[in-house]
Order: structure tokens, then sequence, then C-alpha cells
């Protein structure tokens, strides 16, 4: 496994059954007070799809061996906890995919992070050459967060921002823009024309340690408004011990008809799934 920061560029894909891991040499560097370097080089990396896979899918048009990408990738991130109560990070992904040329990136992006007035702030800043399927765009990327804990409650506002084109291939896409999954294609590929998410989630301890968290979404595309649709998830999760955990989603995403793909709207969809996690 290779996951940096949020997995919101590497990432995988954890709540899949078949992860998304790395043929590579990884080197982790913590001889500076408080800095912490990582390298690595991949060049194969392993979906999600299981090695019973052989026929293409969405958002891999055309491509046939959906079990395995051929690649030539260099991973470098860093981050630094050397002030008090802030902690700086930045990464450079150089990204080139043998057969599947529409993903290639190179994305170099900067973060931090850290506590204001009782409030737990995040930002992120990112910007990339050879966006969109054509890769002769340039494109920015932000995410911004304030959380606020009440005993064992805990409040979040977020916005995050892809310019048109922007595009992830390598994430663990189902942790953004709500469980109902309506956008991962086209994060992942760059195929979208822009994708602004406003959301706020709220978490709350229930009863015999169950945790229930309820997250609303209002998405657009290049401006702050549900011109995509809107989405409401609710999370159950219910820790046993060290080793199992439990976790119940629905998601239920209503579109309003604006072109997410061109042209074409994001469907209107529901999603319940349920998961057990075994650790060792």
């Amino acid at each position: 496994r290779i996951i940096h920061d949020n997995a919101a560029f590497i990432g995988n894909v954890g709540w899949r059954q078949n992860e998304q891991t790395y043929d590579a040499i990884s080197i982790t560097n913590k001889s500076g007070d408080g800095l912490t370097l990582n390298y690595a080089y991949v060049n194969q990396v392993n979906r999600i799809f299981g090695s019973g896979a052989g026929s293409a899918i969405g958002f891999l048009p055309g491509f046939t061996n959906v079990q395995d990408l051929q690649s030539d990738i260099h991973l470098i991130n860093g981050s630094y906890t050397g002030f008090s109560g802030l902690t700086l990070g930045g990464y450079a992904y150089i990204m080139n995919f043998e057969d599947l040329g529409a993903w290639d990136n190179n994305t170099f992006g900067i973060s931090a992070k850290g506590t204001l007035a009782g409030i737990a702030l995040y930002g992120e800043l990112a910007w990339q050459d050879k966006a969109g399927l054509l890769g002769d765009e340039e494109a920015m990327y932000g995410h911004a967060t304030a959380t606020k804990t009440f005993g064992m409650q805990s409040l979040t506002l977020g916005l995050e921002h892809l310019d048109a084109g922007f595009k992830t291939p390598l994430a663990t896409v189902h942790a953004f823009n709500g469980f109902a999954d309506v956008t991962d294609g086209a994060r992942l590929s760059g195929a979208h024309n822009g994708l602004t998410d406003l959301y706020v989630s709220h978490t709350i301890p229930l009863f015999y340690g169950i945790k229930w968290m309820n997250v609303l979404h209002a998405m657009g595309d290049n401006e702050i408004s549900t011109g995509y649709g809107w989405e409401y998830d609710s999370v159950l999760t219910k820790k046993f011990d060290e080793s199992f955990t439990a976790i119940a989603k629905f998601a239920h995403f209503e579109s309003e008809g604006d072109g997410y793909v061109g042209p074409a709207a994001l469907p209107t969809a529901t999603r319940v799934s349920l998961e057990l996690n075994y650790t060792f």
C-alpha cells in the first residue's frame, strides 16, 4: 500500500475487498527534526477489480486490462511539524501510464493544518499539468475544512474544488463527494466540467459504542451551487475491538441536471452498503 495525506491523490481504496496496491520501491527519511520525506517509484498499479477482471469499464473506455496498469510514476511527499501546533506538507506526483495516456499528469501541491481558537483547520492547494482527457490543459485544486469538537460530537464545514479536467487517478475517490460515488469515474480521469463540493458533516456517539455521521453535500461545477445536485450520507460505525469494525452506509444523490461530463448530467442514485473489517 501507499497512502499519502488524506488519500485525495495517492490511496489504497481501503474500503474495497481488493485494495489498490503498487509494485514499487519506497524510501522514507525522518532524520530531520520534525521533517518526514517520502519517495516512491511505481512501475505497476494493481487496481481494485481483482485478477479475474477482464473487460473494459466505464471510466477506462477501450482499455481491456483493468487488473493492473503498467506505469512510470514518481511520488514525492513531505511534511514538517517543527512549528508548534502546525503541520506543513508538500508533494510532487509525476504519473505516466504505459497503456492509458489519458491518466498521465504532473501534480504539485502544498497543505497546512493546525488549530486556531479551538477549531481544527486544514487547507490544501495544488496545480496540475496535463489535465483533461487530452492532457493539454492546466488545472487547479483546492480543499479547506474547519472542524469544531463539542465533547464527543464534532462538526465539520468543508469546501473542495477541482477545475475542469483535474484528475486524480490513484486516489481513494470514495472518500470524497459523497458515498453514492456518482462523481468517481470522471474525477479519476479528469473527464468532468469542474466540481465544487460544499459540505457539512456532524458526528455524534449513540449507544453501545456506535458512532453516527451525517453529511450533506451541495455540488456544482465552478461555483458554489447545487447545479449538479445534492447528496445526503448517513454512516453508522461500531468498533468491537482492535481487530473488528462494522460499518453501515446510506447515500442518496439527487440530480439537478447540469452537465457533468460534457452535456451528460449526474444520475440520481441511492446506495446502501454493509461491511465488516478485520485488521491484523
